[in-house]
């Protein structure tokens, strides 16, 4: 019994061990969730026609797009892109992508 509960914990320490390494080399692992982003875009542009998808990298602009598309009227058009720029959860799933993308490159 004692040989089996030295083995457990050893694997456990080593599980441990090789977390930690994992988190030191994220760390210093560079992620870039462009490409994922630019992805994600084309398929909703497949689909609504709508060429500008909200990216996290771009917030400024895409609140810009959004400021200057509700200063008149909004054709159909305008309505799906604001949409798509200013949907809460949206913007959360897109986040999630560069999230996933982190996870991918902590592994």
């Amino acid at each position: 019994m004692t040989t089996v509960l030295m083995v457990r914990a050893t694997q456990r320490i080593a599980g441990a061990g090789v977390l930690a390494g994992a988190v030191v080399l994220a760390g210093c692992a560079r992620v870039d969730p462009g490409p994922d982003y630019e992805r994600a875009r084309q398929y909703v542009e497949r689909s609504t026609g709508a060429a500008r998808l909200f990216d996290p990298r771009r917030r400024s602009e895409d609140a810009e797009i959004v400021r200057a598309a509700l200063r008149d009227g909004l054709s159909a058009d305008e309505a799906v892109q604001i949409a798509l720029l200013n949907n809460p959860q949206l913007q959360a799933a897109l986040c999630d992508v560069g999230v996933a993308r982190a996870n991918l490159a902590a592994r």
